[in-house]
């Protein structure tokens, strides 16, 4: 069984059988849902944030734990709130406030 989301609407569907699943594998407004292991998010997660994301889940950690570490500190330098942000809304953040044209 496979699962799909309507990319406009985000709906979902679990679908099962091949003839079914063409239908939805063809048609350009649905997109399998699949989910990923710990590893794979965390990659993911580190991809997002300009990193290497090869290694074992230690090493990937640890990059990504750095980075987010080195960002907090820019955040707090730059006066940005850093409670509640993920990792890539941190970026984001630190991103925008360095992309603002310097004040007069």
């Amino acid at each position: 069984m496979a699962t799909y989301e309507h990319a406009r609407e985000g709906r979902r569907i679990n679908v099962s059988g091949a003839e079914i699943e063409a239908v939805y594998v063809a048609d350009q407004n649905w997109r399998e849902v699949r989910e990923l292991t710990p590893k794979e998010q965390l990659q993911a997660d580190a991809r997002a944030l300009g990193l290497d994301d090869s290694g074992t889940v230690a090493e990937i950690t640890a990059r990504f734990d750095a980075k987010v570490a080195e960002l907090i500190v820019q955040a707090k330098e730059l006066e940005i709130d850093v409670d509640n942000l993920s990792a890539v809304e941190l970026l984001a953040a630190v991103d925008a406030k360095l992309a603002e044209p310097p004040a007069e």
